[in-house]
């Protein structure tokens, strides 16, 4: 009584008082007592009332030492405890067998934790006990796919483009008297494997090798279509709540079979969490191209900010972010392009906590350096709005469906004498992802 009334100091001296005068009788008051003492943060005395109410207790009295061990991070203690418990006392055995399966997680003990949940989830559970059981499962699923030293994915998509020959960025270059090609539509196909190795991997660090083939085959205009391979060395240290990343990546682009461009890329990366909710992420690039053909070579260079708040224990954010980009052409008669990127966006799931919504919006003010080649009279200055709308969830657990719709819509000051603008226009790409992780 006194222990619901909160008063345990009273509770105590009253139920030590029972158990002088007659053990036997009173040994339930055993777990009373290692109530309080739990309640004061004294696991010692706890565990000791709970191994003197055992005898009556076998079931209760191991779990509830398992709880202990778990509150210890003394994981490899718990699992007997939690596995006596629950063969002991048939209707604690959900509750202890999930906290084996986190104490096994815990432990990194991967498998056995996954094998431990999906038991649990064959016993009589209520649909919120069920849901986040599949939860923590998809956890457990996830946390064992990163431990392991490598990765590999391999993705799988089609793409129909309805602006494929124009690109806001792109320095379109139109004789006179030539048509002002908008409205070229087409489909491609794209395919991707990627894979990577950690080859050193102390706590905090990972130093690993990585490699990306990729591919954009489109139906018509098989001369945009591209070919991509990308090795890189990647190094990264991550001790809560701070991780850092930086990649080194050599690409090689072949555009209709022959060779295009090399890229020399620098990629940095850290980011930082702020308690449960926010996210702070500092990104940049350096990047050389070198063409192969009339194109200018370039340096290419950019900086930005992302914050994320996050919602729903995790599985929703709301973010924005800025990015700074400046693109150095050589040689110096063509302009170089300097461009602000505002962005904001949010995530949140839809169907189950499987299926999850992407939606980003970004307001993009870019200009470019005096260039003869666009105009004698102006610089180049446009004003972008892009739109990005992505659906993806999960078909199992090694395989995940996207669904992706892009907009451009880019506005440029330039008029040609011939009464069009080139660079005025709209973009949609639409694209179905299938993606196989294992």
């Amino acid at each position: 009584m006194y222990i619901h009334l909160n008063r345990p100091d009273e509770a105590e001296g009253i139920l030590l008082a029972l158990l002088r005068e007659d053990e036997r009788s009173f040994q339930k008051a055993y777990f009373d007592l290692a109530e309080i003492y739990l309640q004061r943060n004294e696991d010692t005395r706890a565990a000791e009332m709970l191994r003197k109410a055992r005898p009556l207790d076998p079931g209760r009295a191991d779990y509830q030492l398992g709880l202990i061990e778990m509150r210890r991070k003394q994981y490899a203690g718990a699992i007997p405890l939690f596995r006596s418990a629950a063969a002991t006392k048939p209707e604690l055995a959900p509750y202890a067998l999930t906290q084996q399966g986190i104490a096994e997680y815990h432990l990194k003990n991967f498998k056995e934790a996954k094998t431990t949940i999906q038991k649990v989830l064959t016993m009589k559970l209520t649909p919120e006990e069920t849901a986040q059981l599949r939860q923590l499962l998809q956890a457990i699923e996830g946390a064992a796919r990163a431990a392991k030293p490598w990765y590999l994915s391999a993705s799988l998509g089609v793409q129909y483009d309805d602006n494929v020959l124009l690109n806001p960025s792109g320095q379109v270059r139109l004789a006179p008297g030539t048509r002002n090609d908008k409205d070229e539509d087409d489909v491609g196909f794209l395919t991707s494997i990627y894979g990577r190795y950690n080859v050193v991997e102390k706590d905090p660090w990972k130093l690993g090798v990585a490699y990306n083939n990729y591919s954009l085959t489109y139906v018509d205009h098989t001369d945009l279509s591209v070919l991509g391979f990308r090795p890189s060395i990647y190094a990264q240290w991550d001790k809560a709540p701070v991780s850092a990343y930086m990649e080194y990546v050599y690409s090689h682009y072949l555009v209709d079979n022959e060779s295009k461009v090399d890229v020399h890329s620098i990629f940095p990366r850290v980011a930082m969490m702020h308690g449960k909710r926010w996210r702070t992420e500092a990104f940049g690039g350096l990047e050389w191209r070198l063409y192969e053909d009339q194109n200018p070579d370039s340096r290419h260079y950019f900086l930005g900010l992302t914050e994320m708040f996050f919602l729903m224990d995790g599985r929703a954010h709301v973010r924005g972010g800025y990015l700074f980009r400046y693109e150095d052409f050589v040689p110096r008669e063509v302009g170089n392009v300097l461009s602000n990127e505002a962005m904001l966006g949010f995530q949140a799931p839809v169907w189950k906590n499987k299926w999850f919504l992407d939606v980003a919006g970004r307001y993009i003010w870019r200009e470019f350096d005096h260039d003869p080649a666009i105009s004698r009279k102006k610089d180049r200055c446009d004003d972008e709005q892009n739109l990005s709308v992505v659906l993806y969830g999960q078909l199992t657990p090694c395989l995940q469906l996207s669904l992706i719709y892009q907009h451009t819509w880019n506005d440029s000051n330039i008029w040609s004498y011939q009464s069009f603008d080139p660079y005025d226009f709209q973009r949609a790409v639409f694209t179905c992802m299938l993606t196989f992780s294992y």
